[in-house]
């Protein structure tokens, strides 16, 4: 009986946990595809931060580079952001960052950028130093160059070599400001405060003014407004901020005794919008007015706004975006021409990354121009021929590709399948050559030769890839082995009617190296066109030939005649193969 009722209550709380089964299943499902967003946002803030380096508007590479790492961090956008850093010159902080790649991404940072970030590091150790500061007052406020560096005491801050001038305050304190040459790889400075034992009065109110808005004095958050409290006399930084309003910041100076007012506006904190026409061809307008043409980049007003592009003889575009003040609005927008009926204006499909899982296929046309290295190429006086027709080998191949990437780079696994074919020729006149051998070169005929070659292999290779808008330069290189079994044929007709056929084969294995260089063109989604140059490396070696022969006889004639058949060469040394192709590349 005490066991019995909690049966039911068991029985109706299945469907609930199945339930939550079910949902936390879903929301793992989702997980991946949050990461392969964020991801592509990364590569696109990387790929933005880069252009902007290469033009030389480092704070905006800076911001584009922070914005990548936030997304994914990884050792290519930790170093670009101590990178962007040396470039601004502001050396101490280069300093750090450059320290913090390598102490947390060096695993996965290549020897190249390890070896810049240590020759980095050498070379601010010159351009800065450490500062220690002693204040005889714990927990006093210390700002360098009007910049908070924390609060007292301040150990090895490290700073550009140079003058700097130090500011200390505390409640309750008289201010000190002290000028600090920091000259060499070290300096130490000691601040004594005095205690105010007359103090002023100061009062802020803030117009307009959110209820998250907090005031900061001395750069010390002292809460919302208004504020009305004792402090120490001297010269005082005022400012406000918050997520949506910001208050500019404004000294005020305040005498012992006496009271400081001080009234100030809340304004809205501006967000940043960048907008890039394709082509750059075209007026911008936000909220109805224009500002500018080809591409805009710079602050409005937190809100919803109009934004519009227009264009002589295209259809305009016009989109409503939602500007905050954390946020980036970027906006890529692609023009159509004007048509009948047709009222399309949209924004540019998906950025074009190199970053995730990626593939492709292609066909190439192969030409050896350095030949075959076949008998009667290299050594048709060895065979008693009076002249030979080495002939021209072609052929072709199938090839593909996967790999994954890590823009700019991408790791591959390359396989190729295809063969080529030869037709040398061979006339002999029945007396050259038989000083050495009759066999040789009786009786007059001509000698006709088929090698063909199939087979395979594959490659390990690094592929780059550089982005240029809907176009991109690509290249991979690498090395692996392959396959080839050689088929030949030789059909012989003597000027008296005899005739003979004759085959062999044989077979090789080789290293490979693999290189080509290519250009791509999207064409829809991330599946792009790609045209460009193939280069194959093999080596035959010197041992692919077929059997010497001493059975074998010209038939047909009045009588029945032996031919010479040594062993031929089918295939020796270096086989260097080029070409064009043409493929699809699909992924990103």
């Amino acid at each position: 009986m005490g066991g019995s009722p909690l049966r039911p209550a068991r029985r109706a709380a299945g469907p609930y946990a199945l339930l939550a089964i079910v949902f936390a299943l879903f929301l793992q499902g989702l997980a991946p595809a949050a990461r392969a967003q964020d991801a592509g946002k990364a590569q696109t803030y990387l790929m933005e931060g880069e252009a902007a380096s290469r033009d030389g508007r480092h704070e905006e590479a800076l911001a584009a580079f922070e914005k990548a790492h936030a997304l994914a961090p990884s050792g290519a956008t930790a170093i670009r952001i101590a990178g962007a850093l040396f470039d601004l010159k502001r050396y101490p902080e280069a300093f750090d960052a450059y320290e913090r790649a390598l102490a947390e991404h060096e695993s996965t940072l290549f020897g190249a950028d390890k070896t810049k970030a240590k020759d980095r590091l050498k070379e601010l150790e010159g351009l800065t130093g450490l500062l220690t500061i002693t204040v005889n007052e714990a927990d006093a406020q210390i700002r360098i160059d009007d910049v908070v560096a924390g609060p007292s005491p301040l150990s090895k801050k490290r700073l550009a070599r140079g003058k700097h001038v130090v500011k200390v305050t505390k409640s309750g304190f008289a201010p000190v400001q002290v000028e600090v040459d920091l000259a060499g790889a070290e300096a130490a400075t000691t601040v004594t405060l005095e205690a105010v034992k007359i103090f002023g009065r100061l009062t802020i109110e803030v117009k307009d003014a959110a209820p998250d808005l907090r005031l900061v004095i001395d750069g010390e958050d002292v809460g919302p407004p208004p504020y009305d409290a004792e402090i120490a006399p001297g010269s005082h930084d005022v400012a406000a901020r918050s997520d949506s309003q910001v208050v500019d910041q404004q000294t005020i100076e305040v005498k012992k005794g006496e009271t400081s007012r001080l009234e100030l506006t809340a304004k809205a904190r501006p967000g940043k919008v960048e907008v890039r026409i394709k082509d750059e061809a075209g007026d911008i307008y936000i909220d109805g007015e224009k500002v500018g043409s080809g591409r805009f980049q710079g602050d409005v007003a937190v809100g919803e706004h109009e934004l519009s592009v227009k264009r002589e003889g295209y259809e305009p575009f016009t989109k409503t975006i939602r500007v905050t003040a954390t946020e980036v609005v970027v906006e890529t927008v692609s023009l159509r021409k004007s048509t009948a009926g047709d009222d399309v204006a949209e924004s540019e499909e998906g950025d074009w990354t190199f970053d995730g899982l990626y593939g492709g296929i292609s066909l190439t046309a192969a030409f050896l121009p350095r030949g075959t290295g076949n008998t009667l190429e290299d050594s048709c006086d060895a065979t008693g021929a009076t002249s030979c027709d080495a002939g021209f080998p072609v052929g072709g191949t199938l090839n593909g590709y996967i790999g994954y990437a890590f823009a700019p780079l991408g790791f591959e696994l390359y396989l190729r399948t295809g063969g080529d074919v030869v037709s040398p020729k061979g006339s002999f006149d029945g007396v050259t050559g038989s000083d050495i051998n009759p066999l040789v070169a009786a009786p007059a005929r001509d000698e006709a030769f088929t090698i063909g070659r199939v087979g395979g292999g594959g490659a390990i290779r690094l592929r780059v890839l550089v982005p240029i808008d809907r176009f991109r330069i690509t290249g991979a290189l690498g090395a692996g082995l392959a396959y080839r079994h050689l088929l030949m044929a030789r059909d012989t007709t003597a000027v008296d009617g005899g005739t003979n056929k004759f085959t062999a084969d044989a077979g090789y294995v080789t290293p490979v190296l693999s290189f080509d260089v290519g250009g791509q063109v999207r064409l829809v989604g991330t599946t792009a066109l790609t045209l460009g140059f193939d280069l194959w490396l093999e080596n035959a070696g010197s041992s692919v030939r077929s059997e010497p022969e001493t059975d074998q006889l010209l038939t047909g004639g009045p009588l029945p005649a032996p031919i010479a058949t040594p062993a031929y060469d089918l295939a020796n040394g270096a086989q260097l193969y080029v070409g064009p192709y043409l493929g699809l590349h699909f992924g990103p």
